[in-house]
Formats: structure tokens, sequence, C-alpha cells
């Protein structure tokens, strides 16, 4: 991607081919500094061509020869998918947690889910923790150490589903009286259970099967997996 600007929200395109370069260089002094500033570059361009003039050059290269939209304008012009995050969590002999599809019996899941308006990602796979087994263990809790991240992976656009980024974080280790207040919500899920990840993998889909190995080797490393399109 060609980097522009800092400032994501404001896109550019190079200058129109008649736009001479000191009136390029001049709108990108006056975009440096607010028009009150004191800063000896604002200060000489406001000096030269005067405020107004320097606030009117500002705004018209900002609608025109730059091609600058508002966010409002620009923003629906973006590619958009979809956030989900997921908590994994063993029990004392190291096997992983999971969770049986109540809408798809033979798929493995882990809890976790959909990104709401106004969450970070371990903010929503916290929430969804809590709505899935009922509760949120003290280790994945505000309390205790910021779980690492596992897995960050990126799947490609698949109609009529958007592109999706996933975050998989390590929920820790529940004790036994944590394993016994694990309640589901039928709608959700019908069983749990605790298998080693060779026996999850074993069943599960190749990307399900290249997370779980992925997440288990960054626990091992103490490193970050990015898990690309193509699982690698």
């Amino acid at each position: 991607m060609e980097h522009h600007d800092l400032d994501p929200t404001r896109q550019t395109k190079a200058p129109d081919k008649h736009t001479p370069c000191a009136f390029a260089a001049l709108v990108s002094a006056t975009e440096a500094v607010p028009p009150h500033s004191t800063s000896p570059v604002t200060g000489s361009v406001t000096r030269r061509y005067g405020l107004s003039m320097a606030n009117e050059i500002r705004s018209s290269v900002s609608q025109s020869a730059l091609g600058w939209l508002p966010p409002e304008e620009f923003v629906p012009t973006l590619s958009h998918g979809i956030g989900y995050a997921a908590l994994l969590f063993h029990d004392t002999g190291g096997r992983l947690l999971g969770l049986r599809s109540a809408l798809d019996p033979p798929v493995m899941q882990v809890p976790g889910g959909l990104l709401d308006a106004g969450e970070d990602l371990l903010g929503c796979a916290r929430r969804e923790t809590v709505e899935e087994i009922g509760f949120l263990p003290a280790c994945a809790g505000p309390d205790a150490p910021e779980p690492q991240l596992l897995v960050l992976t990126f799947t490609a656009p698949r109609p009529p589903w958007p592109w999706k980024v996933g975050a998989f974080f390590d929920g820790g280790i529940l004790t036994d009286e944590e394993i016994g207040r694990i309640t589901l919500d039928p709608a959700e899920h019908t069983a749990h259970c605790f298998k080693s990840v060779a026996e999850w993998v074993a069943i599960a889909d190749p990307r399900r099967a290249a997370i779980l190995g992925a997440a288990t080797e960054a626990r091992r490393s103490g490193r970050t997996t990015y898990l690309a399109p193509d699982g690698s």
C-alpha cells in the first residue's frame, strides 16, 4: 500500500500535473500545522500569502487537486470485513476445551464469537466466553495477566461472506472447580469435553486444524503466529 499520509482517514493522490511543485509544498506546509500556530513554517506562509489566502489554498487543494475526501464519503468506499475472537482453555492435563455446536454438531468450537460495536478483540473473547460457558475463568479475567495472543488469522472473502480477521488468545488452565461450573447455552452448544490437540486436529477441518496447530506452537514458543489465508 502506498504511504501518502499517516492519517488513514485522509486519502490523497498525486498532485495534478498542472499543479506547481511550490504550490503543493505550500499546501503541505499549511497542512502540517494549524493556521493559528506560531510555527516558523506556518508563519512564513501566512506572512507571504496572508492567513485568509493560506486557508483558502488549503481548502481548495484538499478538495480538488489532491482528491481528499471527508471520512463520511471515504469510509463507504473501503472494503469491510468481520472481526472475531476466542479464548483457548486447557485442563491441568494439557487437554483443550472444545464445544459441540448445536447447529452443526460435527464442528468443534472454542469459546468465542463475532466482535460487537465498541469492543476490542480481547473484550470480545471475554464476553463470548461468559455467554458460552456461563462465566469468565479467573485465569482470563481482568485481574489476571493479559492473555497471550496466540494466533492472528486472516480469511479471504468467500461470498456472501467478506474477509475475516480472527484473534485466538491463551485463556489459561482451568481448575477442576471451574470445569464443574461450565454451563452451556443449549441454543449454541450441546456438549463440551477436553481432548488433546492431536485428537481435535484429527476431526477438525483443515482451517481449524491449522489454527490449533499454530496456537499450540505459539504456546510453546511464546511467539504469536500470523496465519495467512493459505494456512501458511
